[in-house]
């Protein structure tokens, strides 16, 4: 974990990736997120916001997600991966910046999915 650096190399990440044609900011990560679409098999809770969260929400702290779990106690005991698809969406897109490393773990997961389609 990056700590405070996450922020700069996850925006540095996705500008160079969207410059090669690898991501877009502004399409639903749920594209890559199943957990995420609307009538996926384990839906995360509040589905209908979430399945419109775009890379660009989650890296400007806009995608209303709660920042719930996200403890330096909880590090060594859960998955925070797993955990950053599952919280709820507490606001609606777009409504609230919320400082939460949530926000990135899941921009993490939506971004190695978008790299396994490309390869």
């Amino acid at each position: 974990m990056l700590a405070s650096g996450t922020k700069s190399f996850n925006g540095a990440l996705a500008v160079a990736t969207q410059s090669d044609g690898q991501l877009s900011l502004d399409e639903p990560t749920s594209n890559t997120l199943a957990a995420w679409r609307v009538g996926a098999a384990k839906p995360a809770p509040q589905i209908n916001w979430k399945s419109q969260i775009t890379a660009r929400h989650l890296l400007s702290l806009s995608g209303g997600l709660a920042a719930e779990g996200d403890t330096a106690a909880n590090l060594s005991k859960v998955d925070i991966y797993a955990q950053a698809l599952y919280v709820d969406s507490t606001f609606a897109l777009g409504a609230a910046a919320i400082y939460t490393p949530n926000t990135f773990q899941a921009f993490a997961q939506s971004y190695e999915g978008e790299l396994s389609v490309i390869e």
